[in-house]
């Protein structure tokens, strides 16, 4: 273990547009997390978003910030992840209210 961070999310803003649900039943969401070498005025150095399409960015679409939070440990090395092939992504899955406890 190289890194612990404690983060906040506000669940209202969760994309429900993006929850995709698998083969086992679970929906799931992706999120993309920034750590900065800086901490901010209150004293965070960590943000989460929603991760953007190439042609997102290409069209200047603001990032869509859902929490910010900070380390708290660490052991000073953080290495990059294994890349592996995907399995194919699943449908898109538009949920009812229902379904999650927010």
């Amino acid at each position: 273990m190289s890194t612990l961070i404690n983060l906040s999310v506000e669940v209202s803003k969760l994309p429900k547009e993006r929850f995709k649900k698998a083969a086992n039943g679970k929906v799931y969401c992706d999120f993309t997390l920034s750590v900065d070498d800086k901490t901010n005025d209150y004293g965070q150095n960590v943000s989460m978003f929603i991760p953007q399409t190439e042609e997102e960015r290409a069209a200047g679409k603001k990032r869509e910030f859902l929490g910010n939070g900070r380390v708290f440990w660490t052991s000073g090395t953080v290495t990059v992840a294994d890349k592996v092939d995907k399995p194919q992504a699943a449908a898109p899955v538009v949920a009812e209210a229902a379904d999650f406890p927010f």
